[in-house]
């Protein structure tokens, strides 16, 4: 079998001066990398893309006759070799090979990214809200990353609602393999409509620092950003947004009803944090009933109004 083997290479004077500023490009990579959040995907791709020109630079170097070093120094690049000769180790272990899972396709060719993305989380939802003690074995952790704001709100919302059968907590493990709390599918009635009951309405963002040129228009932010968007597992994240929500939702919530426009953009570790607290909230009866009207990025400066999260 093949084994990877770590290769140090000395750069050759002819490509010290590229290697050079590959190194400075590098270091100023990994600068905005640390301070970058979570969803900037920009800052990985910049660094990915600048380590592997300088990990070509370096095969570059052995095809010249570049001297190979036996630990990494101030003039070598480490890169991995992927074809050394192994020895297979033979093992007791004895078993089934798992299949690989199938492929999944959305039943609509033509949907779009976000239309397919809900089909895929609201199937997911289904199988739970489906299973049984035997078949639920079987089924994997509920996984919000990488679900757009608008796919996980709406297949959320339309599992939430009451109906028939027994409520279902689904176990959730976000991408990076961090658990969280799990969600109460099947959880409570839920109306339509907006209240008309003249109760005080509250428009905030989901996290601050992300339009700016909505803070004329809303009344605050629900998380700060530099609290949230902090490098850290998933999971953890997404506990810091739910215990911060069932405590400004008690506090706001005290003494009277109120009605949010929560306008969502960026991390899904807090937006599904979020409704899961909210749901929480009125399961437990932690105060009076807030009903809360999802505003989807539009695009520009507009949003879209999404179906309410009215609590009967």
């Amino acid at each position: 079998m093949s084994a990877e083997a770590e290769l140090h290479v000395r750069i050759p004077p002819d490509l010290a001066e590229r290697a050079a500023v590959l190194r400075r490009q590098l270091s100023t990579a990994q600068f905005h990398l640390d301070l970058a959040t979570p969803d900037d995907r920009g800052a990985a791709a910049r660094y990915e893309l600048i380590a592997s020109q300088l990990e070509g630079l370096a095969y570059e170097g052995l095809t010249i006759g570049a001297v190979l070093e036996p630990s990494p120094g101030p003039d070598t690049v480490t890169v991995v070799w992927p074809f050394k000769v192994g020895t297979a180790e033979n093992s007791d272990v004895r078993g089934a090979i798992r299949q690989p899972a199938a492929i999944w396709r959305s039943s609509n060719p033509q949907a779009s990214r976000t239309a397919a993305t809900f089909e895929r989380f609201d199937g997911q939802l289904e199988a739970w809200a489906n299973s049984t003690a035997d078949s639920a074995d079987r089924l994997s952790p509920l996984n919000p990353s990488g679900i757009q704001n608008k796919a996980l709100t709406c297949a959320l919302r339309r599992h939430t609602m009451a109906g028939s059968g027994p409520l279902v907590e689904v176990p959730v493990v976000y991408h990076d393999g961090s658990p969280a709390r799990a969600y109460p599918i099947r959880a409570l009635p839920l109306l339509d409509q907006e209240p008309s009951d003249g109760r005080e309405l509250l428009k905030m963002t989901l996290l601050s620092v992300r339009h700016f040129e909505m803070d004329s228009t809303v009344d605050g932010a629900w998380f700060r950003n530099r609290d949230i968007s902090v490098k850290r597992p998933r999971g953890q994240t997404d506990e810091i947004a739910h215990n911060q929500t069932l405590a400004q939702l008690r506090s706001l919530a005290s003494a009277e009803p109120f009605t949010l426009y929560l306008y969502q953009t960026g991390l899904e570790a807090a937006n599904f944090a979020f409704y899961r607290a909210l749901v929480d909230y009125h399961r437990l009866g932690l105060g009076y009933p807030v009903c809360v009207v999802p505003q989807f990025f539009a695009g520009g400066n507009s949003f879209e109004k999404g179906t309410p999260w009215n609590f009967q």
